[in-house]
């Protein structure tokens, strides 16, 4: 059995005793925030995807059908012409098998830290005839490892709301590095002009105020960040911080 199929049969079980329950969940949330960011910093998010996540073909072909993916796929298009483009934190290939067929001219890349995903990826795209995406297994700060200005676009999708302060930083410098034209981030960002603080702890999640972030590396007038419609995501986080953030680094 996964371990999230224990950690679910064990909720259920607690929630019979509801004072119990919210005993144990305000302690866990408080012990998560203690870990995240005073202790281990984005090593446990890093932690937890590497080791406790699979995913089905089924579940695949349903993640690529997700509205959002088309509304990100067509800002990117805004781009063209471009030759090679690189996704951190590409899961098995979602975006890459969409961009890879409405593109096929040009060639894809995706690294994600957990292994299951990246051969779940190679083999859907494998029996789907798409030859024009390459997936590696590779941590998201592990961008130093390529060349300068390798690709014309570098792009995330629900990544960075997983690097905490602790590499957010450096993360952005190296992708501003091998980014030949643009960035494009569809992520949770902290909308608050007048805030020293560049990062929240958010329900397990980050929100980084990306212009904050960004001062000294890219100038003011080179970010745009829209957004999300909500009908995109739904209600939570996404509704109330989602947003896409373009850096023109051309």
């Amino acid at each position: 059995m996964r371990l999230s199929g224990v950690t679910e049969k064990l909720k259920q079980c607690i929630k019979r005793w509801p004072r119990a329950y919210t005993s144990t969940q305000r302690f866990y949330y408080r012990f998560l925030h203690f870990a995240e960011t005073s202790l281990l910093g984005t090593r446990i998010h890093e932690w937890a995807w590497r080791f406790f996540h699979r995913i089905s073909s089924k579940e695949l072909s349903e993640c690529a059908a997700h509205p959002h993916r088309d509304f990100l796929i067509k800002r990117i298009e805004k781009y063209r012409p471009f030759d090679t483009v690189l996704e951190i934190g590409s899961n098995a290939g979602q975006n890459l098998f969409l961009l890879a067929q409405r593109f096929p001219e040009a060639r894809f890349y995706g690294i994600d830290i957990n292994s299951r995903f990246i051969e779940a990826g190679r083999n859907w795209l494998a029996d789907n005839g798409i030859t024009n995406v390459s997936l590696t297994v590779k941590r998201a700060d592990r961008v130093s490892d390529f060349a300068d200005q390798s690709f014309d676009i570098v792009f995330t999708d629900a990544t960075m709301m997983y690097i905490g302060p602790d590499k957010i930083r450096r993360l952005l410098r190296e992708m501003k590095r091998v980014a030949c034209k643009a960035i494009l981030m569809n992520e949770w960002h902290l909308e608050h002009a007048n805030s020293a603080n560049s990062s929240l702890w958010y329900d397990l999640h980050w929100v980084h105020n990306y212009r904050l972030l960004l001062e000294g590396l890219v100038p003011p007038d080179k970010i745009s960040i829209t957004k999300l419609p909500k009908d995109l995501w739904g209600a939570g986080g996404w509704e109330e911080y989602g947003s896409l953030v373009e850096i023109d680094v051309a």
